[in-house]
């Protein structure tokens, strides 16, 4: 019957636990083929588009909703004068 070495137990002198902090990053160079460019530029395209759409709807309700509330004040200001506007 074998018996197994004892597991050493840490001490706190042998390592230090210290929080880990971000490091800067700088890439020098991509390397990447014409046709994987090329690819890579065509499904970002296409991912773009629903962004755009989503984009357009959004801007459509916000124009709705301040043509109502700015339609709404210029027909209460305006509206007193008949044939103005």
């Amino acid at each position: 019957m074998s018996t197994l070495p004892p597991v050493p137990t840490p001490s706190a002198t042998s390592f230090t636990m210290t929080p880990l902090s971000p490091q800067p990053v700088v890439i020098t160079d991509i390397n990447m083929s014409i046709g994987a460019m090329c690819l890579f530029m065509i499904k970002w395209m296409i991912a773009a588009i629903p962004a755009a759409i989503i984009l357009w709807v959004l801007l459509l309700i916000v124009g709705a909703i301040i043509a109502v509330v700015f339609g709404g004040v210029l027909h209460g200001l305006l509206g007193q004068y008949p044939g103005r506007f």
